[in-house]
């Protein structure tokens, strides 16, 4: 079982939605309607996006702590030039991607 911390940015056009990014894992972002849907989309698209690595053979890097997450997610929207509003949340993440093959 993997853990990530992810950034669930509440999406300014969309009341309800999440937009879900994981600072520790560029590219593997998604979205989702309330905290439960987004919470559930993030699970896939953790557990995807580690399973592809492992097809590629790559690496899976280690997890950031907690406030190195935060940290990270933080600069990755201010270089995109977004605004991180109040209501922002920052939870663990589980996956539980497909065993290696051997």
């Amino acid at each position: 079982m993997y853990y990530y911390f992810a950034q669930f940015l509440p999406d300014e056009e969309q009341p309800g939605v999440y937009n879900v990014s994981f600072p520790d894992l560029p590219g593997c972002d998604t979205f989702g309607s309330g905290m439960d849907g987004a919470m559930r989309a993030a699970m896939d698209a953790l557990t995807g996006y580690l399973e592809v690595e492992q097809d590629r053979g790559q690496s899976i890097p280690e997890p950031s702590d907690f406030a190195t997450a935060k940290a990270n997610a933080e600069a990755q929207a201010r270089e995109l030039d977004i605004v991180v509003p109040e209501g922002t949340l920052y939870q663990m993440v589980p996956a539980d991607p497909r065993p290696e093959p051997f």
